[in-house]
């Protein structure tokens, strides 16, 4: 486990580092396209699936070794020693587990850039929401081409949109009763 949070915080570390600007195309008005910056754009919820996906692998290959030491012993009828069953068990699936260890941090990296595709719309929303939460109101949210939830972004944006007219005739009625209130008090 301990190792599954140094590989997170090395990943976090790394991929917080803008790599890229932004480049925005519009093939049309409702999803734009544009690379990520980032890759762990949610530490929390993106740390945490790597960590499983750590911990899982380990311990499918941890099966995967015991399941053929025990078939190596087996086969030799135990008459191999511990060490001669490894070196055995080594020649014979040596290069697969070298394969496996290389190939772990490509799995690692592309779960993390799927991932990106959920955990990035959540943010945004999540950005929105505390917008409209604190009065004020956010720009037209619309999700990256590929992401997931695209569907949410119409309701977000009508929400958005009612809250804004709302607010519009609340201040628009306030400033009138304030002016009333001053025409009364002169008059």
């Amino acid at each position: 486990m301990r190792l599954a949070n140094c590989f997170v915080r090395l990943v976090t570390e790394q991929c917080n580092i803008p790599t890229t600007v932004p480049e925005m195309t519009k093939k049309n008005s409702e999803t734009p396209t544009y690379k990520r910056k980032r890759l762990f754009v949610d530490s929390k919820v993106q740390g945490s699936l790597v960590r499983q996906l750590i911990l899982h692998w380990c311990m499918a290959c941890f099966l995967i070794f015991i399941y053929l030491f025990t078939l190596q012993a087996f086969s030799n009828g135990f008459s191999l020693g511990f060490g001669e069953n490894m070196a055995a068990l080594w020649n014979q699936y040596g290069l697969l587990a070298l394969v496996l260890g290389v190939l772990s941090p490509v799995f690692i990296y592309d779960s993390i850039k799927m991932s990106n595709r959920f955990v990035g719309p959540m943010v945004s929303f999540k950005s929105a929401l505390k917008k409209l939460a604190n009065g004020e109101n956010p720009e037209a949210v619309r999700f990256r081409k590929g992401d997931f939830w695209q569907e949410m972004t119409g309701d977000l944006n009508k929400i958005a949109k009612e809250m804004k007219g709302l607010r519009a005739t609340e201040n628009g009625s306030s400033s009138s009763k304030f002016e009333e209130r001053e025409t009364v008090e002169t008059a």
